[in-house]
């Protein structure tokens, strides 16, 4: 984002509960961590969906669907992973435990709830605190496992978030050019 620290004003963070708390310091084994992380981006993904469904600019829209799909990626990436290291064929059973969680720990039901009627520029700070805590989950993953195989797909998967908070950050100092905005739709 243009400006950094020198265009500061002040200004202090406001998101939705939990943006950027993290939940894998529970997690002690890769398929543990492998599991977690593929709940968590499928969740993401379907935050991501729900929010292109309310905006109403079609660019930011389509930025939020290619987000969505990416995340898709992502669980294909972590589900190699947690076979690998399970030796099973099965994908990880999705959290059904407590609320449907993002990256980043938040709940993805009181994160939508907060996102009606929010503006373009507030939905892309939480994407950019979802992606950030995304990038360095996987950055932590890299330097908590020993599968060398596994440390690959976390390089890979880091790599690919680093380009979403390169997308959201255009796509912000865009939205800081103009009036973007979105609704709720009926």
């Amino acid at each position: 984002m243009s400006g950094g620290i020198h265009a500061w004003e002040g200004l202090v963070a406001e998101g939705p509960p939990e943006a950027g708390t993290t939940l894998f310091l529970s997690t002690t084994t890769v398929d543990e961590m492998a599991a977690l992380a593929w709940t968590l981006e499928e969740n993401t993904r379907k935050f991501y969906l729900a929010v292109a469904g309310l905006m109403r600019n079609p660019k930011a829209s389509r930025l939020m669907e290619t987000l969505a799909l990416a995340e898709e990626k992502h669980k294909a990436s972590l589900l190699q992973v947690y076979q690998r290291v399970t030796g099973g064929t099965k994908e990880p059973a999705l959290s059904t435990e407590g609320p449907p969680l993002l990256e980043g720990g938040a709940d993805m039901d009181t994160t939508l709830r907060w996102a009606e009627g929010r503006t373009v520029e507030e939905m892309l700070e939480v994407a950019l605190a979802l992606e950030t805590n995304a990038y360095d989950r996987y950055l932590k993953m890299i330097d908590l496992v020993e599968d060398e195989q596994a440390r690959d797909v976390f390089r890979v998967l880091s790599a690919e978030e680093k380009k979403h908070l390169d997308k959201l950050a255009a796509m912000m100092d865009e939205t800081l050019k103009s009036d973007y905005e979105y609704e709720e739709q009926p």
